[in-house]
């Protein structure tokens, strides 16, 4: 995933694609990458707040971003199986598609 604005150019991947770029920094904490597909993209009021309580609630960080039609919510490596399990109690299913830990 990158991401680019007037500041900064900001590249997620994974550790063996770090020598192809021209590094600045790199984060020193590990991610893993939870990955829920939205049927309503831009129509879906509160849906950030109703992902993010829950997660709020047991206390695990996240960092949300959104693209059209799917939303990546990051958190730390040691969270992640806390993480999904979060999800699935809010009532997102893992059918192998929508809900992936990568």
């Amino acid at each position: 995933m990158v991401t680019r604005d007037e500041k900064e150019t900001t590249v997620v991947t994974t550790p063996e694609n770090l020598g192809d770029l021209d590094l600045v920094s790199v984060h020193p904490d590990r991610w893993r990458l939870l990955s829920i597909d939205c049927s309503h993209p831009f129509e879906c009021v509160g849906f950030i707040a109703t992902v993010a309580n829950p997660f709020r609630a047991a206390g695990v960080d996240i960092l949300f971003t959104s693209t059209f039609t799917r939303d990546w919510v990051f958190v730390k490596e040691e969270s992640s199986v806390l993480a999904a399990k979060v999800l699935e109690s809010a009532g997102f299913r893992n059918k192998g598609e929508g809900l992936d830990i990568l």
